[in-house]
């Protein structure tokens, strides 16, 4: 049996609505100010709403940090 987050009150899926998402998911990789954003929401289109989408774009944050100086 497979988990519905959909079917999931306080969830409902739980990623953004913006539409159309796809093409606006560079905006939410970008960084504002000093704040970075990651999460499975801001992951390459091919991982979009997958943990290896959260775990890519961890380490998209990561090597943007690591470039502060």
């Amino acid at each position: 049996m497979r988990f519905n987050w959909k079917k999931q009150p306080w969830i409902r899926g739980g990623w953004p609505k913006v539409r159309p998402f796809s093409s606006r998911i560079g905006e939410f990789r970008k960084p504002f100010g000093r704040v970075y954003f990651a999460g499975d929401y801001t992951a390459e289109l091919k991982f979009l709403n997958m943990m290896e989408g959260a775990i890519e774009s961890g380490e998209h944050v990561a090597k943007l940090i690591s470039k502060i100086e």
